[in-house]
């Protein structure tokens, strides 16, 4: 399993097209799937506490866990977090591909999701390795999108712009909710 798990990141990190396609098709590949989010959730967190120990003072700044005990809590819930997320966002992207006529039921498309997840293992290079994990994670994600649900460039292009434009509105509006509810 982890042989297949190490070749999946491998492939999605060296921008192999295929492996979205293989992960889709594998009726086993939720677990590998669920394995790459945990690895990658666990670099992610300790990317945030080496980051915590090099700047002082951001422990009180970060909206995460700061000090070494919180900091290796969060290496445990990170992935937690991640793996409840997974389905969740899928979902949500899900629903714009369906609505574009996208191909790929919801269990395939969960499949090639975990798969954007992979280049997480960058975020363990203190500031920036979370950029560039960010950045990756989107071209990997519509490239998920795109094979997945068999799009055009430009049609998985438009879905994850879309999606995205939704996400900020979403976040907007909840920051306003905030802001009203408690506006010290």
């Amino acid at each position: 399993m982890m042989n297949i798990v190490f070749n999946r990141m491998k492939r999605v990190l060296s921008s192999d097209r295929e492996v979205f396609a293989e992960a889709r098709d594998d009726k086993d590949a939720l677990v590998s799937g669920a394995i790459i989010i945990i690895i990658a959730s666990i670099f992610i967190s300790i990317g945030g506490l080496l980051e915590s120990f090099l700047v002082p003072g951001i422990e009180e700044k970060s909206i995460r866990f700061g000090s070494l005990g919180f900091g290796l809590l969060d290496i445990v819930i990170f992935p937690i977090i991640a793996l409840i997320a997974w389905p969740i966002t899928t979902g949500y992207f899900h629903i714009f591909c369906k609505l574009a006529g996208g191909k790929a039921d919801y269990t395939s498309f969960l499949r090639a999701m975990a798969l954007p997840y992979a280049p997480g293992i960058f975020a363990i290079i203190p500031f920036l390795g979370i950029l560039i994990y960010q950045i990756a994670s989107l071209v990997f994600t519509y490239r998920a999108i795109r094979v997945a649900h068999e799009f055009t460039q430009g049609k998985a292009i438009g879905v994850l712009l879309i999606s995205l434009v939704g996400v900020i509105i979403i976040v907007v509006a909840l920051i306003a909710i905030l802001i009203i509810t408690f506006p010290y």
